[in-house]
């Protein structure tokens, strides 16, 4: 980690721009030309894998996509470019040789600043459009440039929804009917994969993105005692998931043989794995695998939405004089 730190510090003095830690992750910020811009790890799992970000709005004619391909294709050190409104994000492809990471990430910022400038596009704010001054921020996981008056009027309106979800009252029972009905969406995962013979960490992710989602809408709010249940339902759902695949593979090989339909073959699983008709290591090893596949997908997307609910209100200020950013979540600006 203290290496990684120093190929930041090393990247900012190589790019002039200020370094700065936010919410444990590296920003790089300041001014190229006339235009503001922030450099950010898109991922923390991928620490030289930066986004470019700088708003902008056209002073006459937009650029067109098909420009926007062509510019992508033109420079190899470019992965991805695209524009959300006034916001362009130019990702960089990622290297851990310090040396080329400064050539890429040196070569988007210049081609990017010299692409704006030449197509008639000025500095603006994210939300508003107009050209005035603006600073970067931090909310939750994501970034964004504004003024001061849009920022003021997010801050309000975020507190102002924050008071009125802290004051819902939580339906245990109907977040229990959202999360079983998000975790069939996991079970059908589980069966795709399963019938394509592999086990995939992808059907936990859509196990517990879909459970949890599922119990936050129709509870009204996701508290410590929903993700509980989440977690208990999650696990009997990829139990049931694993019957419904054993069921699926009887019916197909013995089903027309031995007269027996899909109910009587969901019932009668544990007595063929008792019998000896299905293979106990198989069953059970199956079983484990999955799992653990699904709980490798799943621990890590619970924790992101455990934090999610923590720090997804969060506002901080990038360059605002202190290394951690000013917190303006409590609307004070």
């Amino acid at each position: 980690m203290a290496k990684v730190e120093e190929n930041y510090k090393a990247l900012a003095d190589g790019l002039h721009l200020k370094l700065g830690v936010y919410d444990k992750r590296y920003v790089l910020y300041g001014r190229r030309e006339e235009y503001e811009v922030l450099l950010y790890v898109t991922s923390s799992s991928y620490p030289y894998q930066f986004s470019i970000a700088v708003t902008a709005r056209p002073t006459g004619d937009p650029v067109s996509q098909s420009d926007m391909k062509e510019f992508k294709k033109k420079y190899l050190s470019v992965l991805a470019f695209n524009q959300d409104g006034n916001r362009f994000v130019l990702d960089v492809k990622a290297t851990g040789n310090q040396r080329k990471l400064l050539e890429n990430v040196e070569e988007c910022l210049t081609v990017l600043i010299d692409f704006l400038g030449e197509n008639g596009y000025e500095p603006c704010c994210q939300f508003c459009g107009q050209h005035v001054e603006t600073a970067g921020y931090m909310i939750g996981s994501g970034f964004l440039q504004a003024c001061p008056e849009c920022m003021e009027k997010m801050l309000r309106d975020r507190t102002a929804s924050e008071v009125q979800k802290q004051g819902r009252k939580e339906n245990l029972l109907a977040g229990l009917v959202g999360a079983f009905f998000g975790s069939l969406l996991g079970v059908v995962c589980i069966l795709i994969f399963s019938q394509l013979g592999r086990v995939a960490a992808i059907s936990g992710v859509v196990m517990a993105c879909c459970t949890l989602k599922g119990y936050e809408m129709l509870a009204g709010k996701l508290t410590k005692k929903g993700i509980l249940a989440s977690i208990l339902l999650i696990l009997f759902m990829v139990y049931i998931g694993d019957r419904l695949d054993w069921t699926i593979f009887i019916v197909r090989e013995v089903g027309s043989d031995w007269g027996i339909g899909f109910v009587d073959a969901f019932r009668y699983v544990p007595e063929f794995l008792a019998d000896g008709v299905i293979e106990s290591g198989s069953y059970w090893g199956n079983l484990v695998l999955l799992y653990l596949f699904t709980l490798g997908g799943a621990i890590p997307m619970i924790v992101s939405m455990v934090k999610e609910n923590k720090t997804g209100n969060r506002v901080l200020r990038i360059g605002s004089g202190t290394e951690s950013g000013s917190d303006l979540s409590g609307g004070v600006y």
